[in-house]
């Protein structure tokens, strides 16, 4: 489940750095933006691959299951 939670994090992180990129008018922000997004897109890559070599797929978790894990984790 852990891979699963940081590709679903690096898929949330890309979209959001490339809308915030679209409001912005500033040329050194939006480029900081766009190489975030790459990296974010990157780790997701680096991510699929890891899941194709385990043989599994990323599992689709619900808020109530990560509200559950972290409460879990928080509390060991």
């Amino acid at each position: 489940m852990l891979l699963t939670d940081v590709r679903q994090g690096a898929e949330k992180a890309e979209k959001i750095y490339e809308e915030i990129g679209e409001l912005v008018h500033d040329p050194q922000i939006k480029e900081a933006l766009q190489a975030r997004a790459f990296v974010s897109r990157q780790v997701a890559a680096t991510l699929d691959e890891c899941f194709r070599l385990l043989g599994e797929q990323p599992a689709k978790l619900t808020g109530g299951y990560r509200r559950c894990c972290l409460r879990t984790s928080a509390e060991s």
